[in-house]
């Protein structure tokens, strides 16, 4: 596995930006987010219930309980 740091005046040879061809022809990019991360916290700045809320609030609903 390749990985890139890109720290400005770090040692070492200038970093390249990754390309396409870096990767093998089955890997898939993806990404995620989750509301937690784009609303913030459930009752701070006026902020009300969300259905996500309610869901991961109800009992057995997230497999570990978190």
């Amino acid at each position: 596995m390749t990985t890139y740091d890109f720290f400005p005046g770090a040692d070492g040879p200038e970093p390249q930006a990754p390309q396409r061809a870096d990767f093998g022809p089955d890997f898939l990019w993806g990404c995620a987010t989750s509301s937690y991360q784009i609303e913030g916290a459930g009752t701070v700045d006026g902020r009300v219930e969300s259905i996500w809320d309610r869901f991961a609030a109800t009992p057995g609903k997230i497999r570990d309980g978190s």
